[in-house]
């Protein structure tokens, strides 16, 4: 029952809502019109046909038939009247509809048509009405973001025109889409840009394949200005919060004072070096002859032997920084004479041993070919492997262990392998081991800092050695996980 009672009262609404609307009073006013039309035609022609089947018609009928014409005319009028009056409130509400549209279409989202009515015309209106304020609230949304974005560009650019390093922003096809003003003061142009080494760090990038894996092969790039300035860039892949790449990023820093500075260093230790060689040359001699002169049993000939181990001591440091000396400006050599390997490895860490224990580590060897031989300079190579073993015990807690391994790889090379189980190497500090003066921050699983001392050239000094044989040194690290260093060298021919 209370179905029926709601289907009767759903239907009893739709019905009002159609005797309401304007299609129903349109087809009501055809009906009654038609109605009208068709009575008066209906009497006008009965009158005719009674008038034509009379021989004389009579005063009443002409009277009557001017009757039914006068009243066929009214009719007709009144239908033009009433179709008049019901038409002009949906025309006028039209032309209203239409003025708003266009208003609106042309940017004024504040109109409005305002109708009310349940009719079709009404209904369009109010759903006009609901599109056009929610628009309005986009659009309003959109200027607020446009606006925030605008004062966000704007501060960029100001942050990148404040800033004393260059910026140089290369889009995928590594077309340049930003330079900042530090950029035009140091290259001048972005032709200036193109002309310099620092192209070499962009050109050749492959865009279908992921730039920061290319761009981490690729060392900074250093260039000496005609103005007396030194320069140097470093580029990295640009990505979105979503790591979708965009393109890349060149950074240039004036790096005069800093080169200047190395420079000075670099000239102290050479000539201090030199300088030193003299008075221990003097040192030494004096001390050959007084051990020669005086016999054995000579109350403190034995202070004689220790002078003469710490002057040689002395003057191997001083070789040293005279290696280290010739290495920083590119005028290294070595000697490259038939080496057995294995014979110059044990040799090496035979030294090394006391300091391994004294440390409390493990130290295990694997000489996987003892035939091994390359051409080059003894001297020089121990001390590189010298170097590397020193990292390896300095980076190791106790308790862990150091692994030395002698093997060959393809095309005719020997490689060398120290891995250690020490604390690592950070990924920001992988990418900078090999300069020289660089130290790094390790730390270990406990988050206690190591700083063993050092001026941080042992590894440029081992990669030089290797690379002065014509070998490579290379570096693989994880935190808390230890290292592993990697020295291949040519082998000798047979």
């Amino acid at each position: 029952m209370a179905e029926m009672v709601i289907r009767r009262s759903e239907q009893a609404e739709g019905r009002q809502r159609f005797l309401s609307s304007l299609r129903a009073r349109t087809i009501l006013f055809l009906l009654l019109s038609a109605l009208v039309i068709a009575v008066v035609g209906a009497l006008a022609l009965t009158l005719v046909i009674f008038n034509l089947q009379l021989d004389r018609a009579d005063d009443w009928a002409r009277t009557a038939l001017i009757l039914f014409a006068v009243l066929f005319v009214v009719a007709a009028a009144v239908t033009l009247v009433v179709g008049y009056i019901v038409t002009t409130p949906a025309a006028r509400r039209l032309r209203t509809l239409l003025r708003v549209a266009e208003t609106v279409a042309e940017g004024d989202l504040s109109q409005r048509t305002g109708f009310v009515a349940d009719d079709e015309i009404g209904t369009l209106g109010r759903c006009f009405d609901v599109m056009v304020g929610r628009l309005h609230e986009r659009s309003r949304q959109l200027d607020l973001a446009v606006r925030t974005h605008d004062e966000e560009l704007a501060r960029l650019d100001a942050l990148l025109a404040s800033m004393v390093d260059g910026v140089v922003m290369l889009d995928r096809r590594a077309r340049i889409v930003m330079f900042n003003r530090a950029a035009f003061q140091m290259l001048g142009s972005e032709d200036g840009f193109w002309r310099s080494d620092f192209s070499q760090l962009v050109v050749d990038l492959d865009a279908s394949k992921p730039l920061g894996a290319q761009l981490a092969a690729r060392k900074r790039v250093q260039i000496d200005t005609e103005g007396g300035r030194v320069l140097e860039a470093e580029a990295a892949a640009v990505a979105t919060l979503a790591g979708d790449e965009l393109g890349t990023v060149v950074v240039i820093r004036d790096v005069t004072r800093e080169a200047l500075a190395t420079r000075l260093k670099d000239q102290l230790i050479t000539q201090v070096s030199h300088e030193l060689r003299t008075p221990l040359t003097a040192i030494k001699g004096a001390s050959d002859v007084l051990s020669e002169t005086f016999p054995p049993e000579t109350p403190g000939y034995n202070f004689f032997g220790t002078i003469n181990r710490n002057v040689l001591l002395l003057d191997g440091m001083i070789c040293d920084l005279l290696d280290i000396s010739e290495m920083l400006v590119g005028a290294f050599s070595v000697r490259k004479e038939p080496l057995s390997m294995q014979p110059l490895l044990w040799e090496t860490l035979d030294m090394y041993k006391p300091r391994f224990r004294a440390a409390g580590l493990e130290l295990q060897t694997y000489m996987l070919d003892p035939n091994l031989r390359v051409l080059g300079d003894a001297r020089r190579l121990r001390w590189a492997l010298g170097h590397l073993l020193d990292n390896a015990i300095k980076y190791t807690l106790r308790g862990g262990s150091v692994t030395v391994t002698l093997g060959e790889l393809i095309y005719g090379h020997a490689v060398i392998d120290i891995a250690d189980t020490g604390v690592g190497i950070a990924p920001d500090d992988l990418a900078h081991i090999f300069e020289p003066y660089y130290r790094g921050e390790p730390v270990t699983p406990e988050g206690r800092r190591l700083d063993p001392r050092g001026l941080g050239l042992g590894l440029f000094i081992a990669r030089t050695v290797a690379e002065a044989h014509g070998g490579t040194l290379t570096a693989v690290s994880e935190p808390g996980r230890g290292s592993t260093f990697s020295v291949v060298l040519p082998t000798a021919p047979e």
